[in-house]
Parts: structure tokens; sequence; C-alpha cells
């Protein structure tokens, strides 16, 4: 069993009714998906991050901000309605007008980034179905866990930082504790105020409530 295939069993995400495996372009990901989830239909999700960064890139390359703009909008539009082909019927014909790529152009080149994109999109169509995951209530962007990860590295790696397994499984808690919506690390220390046994004003109240009443 594969750590990637164990660490999303456990937690019970094989047992839902709908299942999403969301990642970006790189190769090595859909081969993960395609070795250890595709089998269990699990749905393969393009981040949709990714697919408006190369969008975005292609709809500015050689162009001012007032033309580019609206460009970029009309295929974010496309895109978003799940009418992916139309944004790749679009970059094609941009490739036509401005050229294909050659060996002198760099990576910054309009060429080059046109080509990306449209490359990127041919490779992903079948994963950027987007109403169908909206319909669904699948999640379209992993951005909210890699902002979460990218908080704990911070926290948990540099410099002078080692920990045992114990004690890093501790920390990672503290810290996703404290990036918690639901604030449990505030819940914890009101109830410990409240239950801590040795404070003074706790001793008092339970000497005053042992003692007998006055009549």
């Amino acid at each position: 069993m594969s750590g990637t295939w164990r660490t999303s069993w456990f937690p019970g995400l094989f047992q839902a009714k709908f299942k999403a495996f969301v990642g970006d372009g790189s190769s090595w990901i859909w081969t993960i998906f395609d070795k250890h989830f595709r089998a269990f239909n699990f749905i393969a999700v393009l981040d949709i991050i990714h697919a408006v960064t190369y969008l975005y890139a292609a709809a500015m390359a050689d162009r001012t901000e007032a033309d580019g703009a609206p460009v970029y909008r009309q295929w974010m539009s496309w895109l978003w309605s799940g009418d992916v082909s139309q944004v790749i019927a679009a970059l094609a014909k941009r490739q036509v007008e401005v050229g294909l790529p050659t060996d002198e152009d760099g990576p910054t080149s309009v060429r080059r980034i046109v080509s990306g994109a449209l490359t990127y999109l041919q490779n992903q169509q079948s994963r950027m179905n987007y109403p169908l995951y909206r319909k669904l209530g699948l999640p379209i962007t992993s951005s909210h866990m890699e902002s979460a990860i990218k908080e704990l590295n911070y926290r948990m790696k540099g410099t002078e930082k080692f920990w045992s397994k114990e004690g890093g499984q501790s920390v990672i808690q503290l810290r996703a504790d404290n990036l918690s919506g639901t604030d449990p690390l505030s819940v914890f220390w009101n109830e410990r105020s409240k239950n801590r046994t040795g404070l003074r004003r706790s001793v008092g109240a339970r000497k005053a409530a042992a003692l007998p009443s006055a009549t």
C-alpha cells in the first residue's frame, strides 16, 4: 500500500459518494491518479487556479492591459462554463497570429507563452468539466490546502529545527489548531483555566464549598 493511497484511505475518503482528485498539470501527479485512484471512481480535477494562470499569461502576452483584459475575461468565462474547446480554439487562433515558437524564443516570448497555454489546455481538457464538479459539490482547487501546508512548513522547517517523530506530531497538531477556523486553542485554554487544579482561586473555591453553611 503506497503512502499516498494509505493517507487517503484512513480518513474515509474512499467511502465518499463523490470523490475528487485535484492536481495541477504535472504528469507524475496523474500517474499516481491512474495507478491508485482511477479504479475507485475518483474524478480527476485540474486545479482551476493553474488553468487561469496559463490563460491570463496568454491573453496578456504582447497586449496592453486594456486590450488583454477583455480577452482574458472571455476565456475565463468559457473555462468556468465548461466550454474548454472554445478556449482551445481561441488559443490556436492566437498561435497562428503570433507564429509557432522557434529555437531562438525564450520562455517569456509571446510565441512560447501562447504555445505553453495551448498545449496545457489540450493535455488537461478531460479534467476541466468545472460545471459538473460544482454541481457535485467537488473541490476545484487545492489552494487552501497548499496554503495550510506552507503555514505548517514555516513552523516545522528551517535552520536548527529538528524533530523526533513524537515531537513533530505534537507541533503539527498545535500548528493545525492555531490555523483552524474553529479556534480550538481558545476553547482548550478557557476550559483548562476552569478545571486546572493548583490555582489559588480554585483551591479557595473548593475550600469554601467544603465548609458547612452558617445557620
